[in-house]
């Protein structure tokens, strides 16, 4: 039973690992759309002010 029990909670931390990495790949792929599009920037980066918008 505790063998079984073992089995399950690493299962699950498996599963649960695999859910978080694929989440980043997708986060991270959304923030690639996004700066490409020139909605957001790369960190550190600093984005210069739109001269139409004065």
């Amino acid at each position: 039973m505790c063998g079984d029990i073992s089995i399950a909670i690493s299962s699950l931390l498996t599963t649960n690992t695999f859910i978080l990495e694929s989440n980043r790949a997708v986060g991270e792929t959304h923030n690639e759309i996004l700066q490409f599009l020139g909605i957001a920037q790369p960190a550190g980066m600093t984005r210069l002010p739109d001269p139409d918008l004065r």
